[in-house]
């Protein structure tokens, strides 16, 4: 929960995260980058009633579209070599999941969407958020 005014500064939602993930987090390093405090509070229940549109969503899109906002929250706010040292380690990461995957369950069903992170991955790298190369 958060005030009003807070919302009306910000903005809102900084919507290049679409479609899914990192909008929350984006939204509360900038409410404590203006002075707003952000707490937790472990006595707090909420109950989501939501999701039900990320069932639609093929798998390998969901997580090409994690990796995506992952990537565009760390250009937003870590520095230059913070950025692309994610990058680094998304690409190598990937590179193992997609191995392990072909080793240990013997098959390519993951080849197609690891190898997409990769590529996005190797994008951002290259030419950053902006390019016209990167989705």
């Amino acid at each position: 929960m958060f005030r009003r005014e807070a919302w009306e500064k910000l903005g809102g939602f900084d919507e290049r995260f679409y479609p899914i993930w990192f909008e929350d987090v984006d939204f509360c390093k900038r409410l404590r980058d203006c002075g707003f405090r952000v707490r937790y509070e472990p006595r707090a229940i909420a109950v989501h009633r939501g999701g039900h549109s990320i069932r639609k969503i093929l798998l390998e899109k969901r997580q090409l579209y994690w990796y995506r906002s992952l990537l565009k929250y760390a250009f937003k706010h870590f520095h230059w070599g913070g950025s692309q040292l994610l990058c680094l380690v998304v690409i190598l990461g990937s590179l193992q999941r997609m191995a392990m995957g072909i080793v240990l369950q013997r098959s390519f069903h993951g080849v197609p969407a690891y190898s997409a992170v990769i590529r996005l991955a190797g994008r951002y790298l290259l030419f950053g958020p902006d390019s016209k190369s990167v989705p």
